[in-house]
């Protein structure tokens, strides 16, 4: 089987799990080559955008900008599925943190979906890291009768990373981990929630203040109606060019281009799950007209 054919297969193995757990999900073929989103997909309350790669060495600056800039505008969950991480066949009950974003393999999506099992351990810059949860840590160590200089001290480690422990302010290594775990169980230890929204994570900034013309033209709009909230994130490898958040509504802004069908068939796809309404246009100037629809 071919590379192409195995990346197919292993979509599909996907998407067949995600409807297998309850996700209503869309599988995304435009662009057709080097695309930033596979599958967009909700259940309930979560949204989750999906990037399917037989390896992360694969994917571009761009790809994760887009997958992070859709995450920020429609709070959803950014997640990417893969084989290997950087040549490295990713372990079944491993988080890798790649510029923000996990990356778990099927297996780990699985068990996590179907059976509740949520992983402890993640990599990060190289790094086997767990964190704590730093209620349970203080619940456990009083109940135990420690003070913090008496657990500093089994552990070996200073009072203030005992308090810092207990403000949840820093993650540990594996071992320190495991040396915690033997003195206060493995109650203290937090379990990654894989499919968490947490806006802090994505420090992406607002596309606005760009030079290109779009951007002028949304910010004058902007500006003449005075609405506070105006953001603006401009895509890459999606079939929708521009998200627009403004007074509490999200727009998807959608150029017409040769292959025009293909491209708005696959971003309504997007935009009926993540709840966006769709301003189709030929030329920029044309969005002038959302004045009268904002104000």
């Amino acid at each position: 089987m071919g590379e192409r054919e195995s990346l197919d297969y292993f979509l599909n193995e996907v998407f067949k799990l995600l409807k297998k757990a309850g996700f209503t999900v869309n599988a995304i073929s435009y662009p057709k080559d080097k695309r930033s989103v596979d599958l967009i997909g909700s259940r309930n309350k979560t949204k989750v955008v999906l990037k399917i790669t037989l390896d992360t060495k694969n994917l571009s600056r761009i790809e994760f900008s887009d997958l992070k800039k859709i995450s920020k505008a429609f709070r959803a969950s950014p997640l990417i599925i893969s084989e290997r991480d950087e040549n490295e066949k990713l372990e079944k009950d491993l988080v890798v943190k790649s510029k923000g974003i996990n990356v778990v393999s099927i297996e780990l999506l699985q068990s996590y979906l179907l059976r509740g099992e949520k992983p402890i351990v993640y990599k990060l810059r190289g790094n086997l890291l767990v964190k704590i949860d730093p209620v349970k840590f203080r619940e456990i160590r009083l109940q135990h009768g420690y003070s913090l200089g008496e657990l500093a001290e089994k552990i070996g480690v200073s009072r203030k990373a005992i308090y810092e422990y207990e403000r949840g302010q820093i993650a540990i290594s594996v071992d320190r981990a495991i040396r915690i775990t033997e003195i206060l169980g493995e109650d203290i230890l937090k379990p990654i929630e894989i499919l968490d929204f947490d806006e802090e994570e994505y420090d992406i900034n607002s596309d606005i203040r760009s030079k290109n013309i779009v951007s002028k033209i949304i910010s004058e709009i902007c500006s003449e109606i005075n609405i506070s909230e105006c953001l603006l994130y401009k895509l890459g490898k999606t079939p929708i060019d521009y998200i627009l958040k403004i007074g509490g509504k999200n727009y998807s802004i959608i150029f017409e281009t040769n292959d025009f069908n293909e491209k708005i068939g696959n971003a309504l796809k997007i935009t009926t799950i993540l709840n966006s309404r769709e301003i189709i246009v030929r030329q920029p100037s044309e969005l002038l007209e959302l004045k009268k629809e904002i104000s």
